[in-house]
């Protein structure tokens, strides 16, 4: 029973944030920041509210890409582990890609291992969902941060991983 009531309680705050919000939207509607990364041009905002992170990131002062994750309680005695962490239900999963599905609509492109990618059927957002998380994108993000891959950077940064 306790679930069910989970859910009801996190879908209004689950549907808020918006790609093609600002910065000063995403603020009045989470309040202070948790963290602020990048550029005016490339920044990473990220927000925390009734046990929900929200991470934006804007290209030129719009939201391009919405990452959604929930924050583990604290319950006495119990181990920092994955069984432990809370989980999106299928339906804030799906409350939160039709607050960001823009004039379109979404459908499934592959559903594996707990693991589902999205597309909007206009092409204009893709999405992964999962349980610990839900990440929506715009496609003109997509193709921008291509510009920015640096294999050979990248791959000796990671060698020590």
């Amino acid at each position: 029973m306790l679930k069910p009531l989970l859910v009801l309680a996190l879908l209004p705050t689950l549907a808020h944030a918006r790609i093609g919000e600002t910065p000063e939207q995403c603020a009045k509607r989470y309040g202070d920041l948790a963290e602020r990364k990048g550029a005016t041009a490339r920044a990473v905002h990220s927000f925390a509210k009734d046990g929900v992170v929200t991470t934006c990131f804007f290209t030129d002062g719009k939201c391009v890409a919405i990452r959604f994750e929930l924050i583990a309680p604290v319950r006495a005695g119990a181990q920092d582990t994955i069984e432990n962490m809370p989980l999106f239900t299928d339906a804030q999963s799906a409350a939160l890609l039709a607050a960001n599905s823009g004039d379109s609509e979404w459908t499934t492109l592959s559903k594996e291992q707990g693991i589902t990618t999205h597309i909007a059927k206009d092409g204009t957002r893709r999405a992964v969902t999962s349980g610990l998380h839900v990440i929506i994108q715009t496609s003109t993000d997509i193709e921008a941060r291509k510009k920015f891959v640096m294999p050979d950077a990248v791959t000796k940064a990671i060698e020590g991983f």
